[in-house]
């Protein structure tokens, strides 16, 4: 079976619905959205957690997520903008659907809150990077600083 890595920049509340989940399953109706919208692209989920997320919400995240391909090939791939800014948009009422072609868990790559300045002047401050299957590796206390 051929899979496609996605990824998403959620903010604090989109993190907890995930934990609530065990990080196992995206939510429908908690996403007040009419699409779900996962990225091709790492770097354009960072730049979006970072420009966008962070300030709005003073916290950011980019989980990533494995998923059968062979589901993807109904929607089309959108460019907004640059050649990494792509992503799908999927009806959030076709989530469940969507959850059921997860292969493995949602992983979380990288968290962010507001603090120090970095080197482009940005306010960002890493509080976890690269680290997979936080929900079975960390307990629901360590798991409480992120959000």
């Amino acid at each position: 079976m051929k899979t496609t890595t996605l990824y998403r920049p959620i903010g604090p509340e989109q993190l907890a619905h995930l934990k609530q989940r065990d990080f196992a399953a995206f939510p429908g109706e908690e996403m007040q959205q009419k699409f779900f919208y996962p990225l091709l692209h790492e770097s354009f989920a960072r730049r979006l957690a970072l420009e966008w997320y962070l300030p709005q919400f003073g916290a950011a995240h980019i989980v990533s997520f494995d998923i059968n391909s062979h589901y993807l090939e109904q929607f089309e791939v959108k460019r907004i903008g640059g050649p990494e800014h792509t992503e799908y948009r999927i009806p959030v009422t076709q989530i469940d659907r969507l959850n059921k072609q997860l292969l493995g868990k949602i992983q979380l790559l990288s968290s962010y809150q507001t603090g120090a300045l970095n080197s482009a002047g940005q306010v960002i401050t890493p509080v976890r990077s690269n680290f997979f299957h936080l929900a079975g590796q960390l307990s629901n206390s360590s798991l409480s600083c992120l959000a």
